[in-house]
C-alpha cells in the first residue's frame, strides 16, 4: 500500500510534525530516511523489512554499502543516505561537548 493510502496520523511525516519527531518508531524514522518505496511495498514496509533482514536496528549500525545494496529496494541512492545518517549519528556519539570550568 502506498503511505498516501495510509491514514494522516500513520504517516511518518505527519507525525513528526504534529507530535514530534521523538514520536516516531525506529521503521518510521528509517522511512524517513528511505523516502520512498516501491511499485510492491510502501516505504514503512521496506523500512520494516530493511530492519528484519539486517537482524534488528542494532545491527543496522554496522552494515556496508554492499550488504544494504543486496536488500531488494534498496539501490545506490538510498544505500549512501543510510549509510551517511549512521555516520553522522557515530560522529555525533563520539562528539563530547566541553563546558567551561569556573575556578
Amino acid at each position: 500500500m502506498k503511505i498516501k493510502n495510509y491514514p494522516q496520523e500513520e504517516r511518518p511525516r505527519e507525525k513528526a510534525y504534529h507530535y514530534g519527531i521523538e514520536s516516531l518508531n525506529n521503521v518510521e524514522l528509517l522511512a524517513l530516511i528511505l523516502r520512498t518505496g516501491s511499485r510492491q511495498e510502501s516505504v514503512l514496509e521496506l523500512a520494516q523489512r530493511v530492519i528484519n533482514e539486517v537482524g534488528g536496528l542494532n545491527y543496522l549500525k554496522d552494515i556496508t554499502y554492499h550488504q544494504l545494496v543486496l536488500i531488494n529496494g534498496i539501490k545506490k541512492a538510498k544505500a549512501i543516505e543510510i549509510l551517511a545518517v549512521i555516520e553522522l549519528t557515530k560522529r555525533l556519539k563520539n562528539t563530547q561537548m566541553t563546558m567551561p570550568v569556573i575556578k
